[in-house]
């Protein structure tokens, strides 16, 4: 396992083939992941995976949000996986193509907008589903 900081400013980071845990800073993360079970924890800015599920790995990779409430002020709510939709109420995760890319939203705080967003580099987002992510 390898244990990965990133510092302030974009950092480009890369995950090795074993289980990596790699940390970001203020302006987010840029990071390949290998082959293995990485956890990537990002900072401030719009964070890229790349190789989310590439090759074969669609399904094993997953995204893993679970720690965080869907609800503020909630009692540790859970997500709820919406595709494309548009955000209905709080505590909802969607998926947006955008070029090459997917675009993952992430909504706390009501129906208007997300609160966290990260991209996939890549990545089709109208293949992904609720069993890519562990909410």
């Amino acid at each position: 396992m390898a244990l990965k900081f990133g510092t302030a400013g974009d950092d480009s980071i890369n995950g090795t083939t074993g289980d990596d845990t790699i940390w970001g800073d203020a302006t987010g993360i840029n990071s390949p992941p290998e082959i293995g079970a990485d956890t990537i924890r990002g900072g401030d800015g719009i964070d890229i995976i790349r190789s989310f599920g590439g090759d074969d790995n669609h399904l094993v990779d997953r995204i893993d949000i679970s720690t965080i409430d869907a609800i503020d002020g909630g009692s540790d709510n859970s997500f709820t996986y919406i595709g494309a939709a548009a955000f209905s109420v709080a505590g909802q995760v969607r998926a947006v193509q955008s070029g090459a890319n997917t675009i993952i939203a992430i909504n706390t705080a009501g129906a208007s907008s997300a609160e966290m967003i990260f991209t996939l580099e890549d990545f089709t987002a109208s293949t992904l589903t609720a069993k890519d992510f562990i909410m």
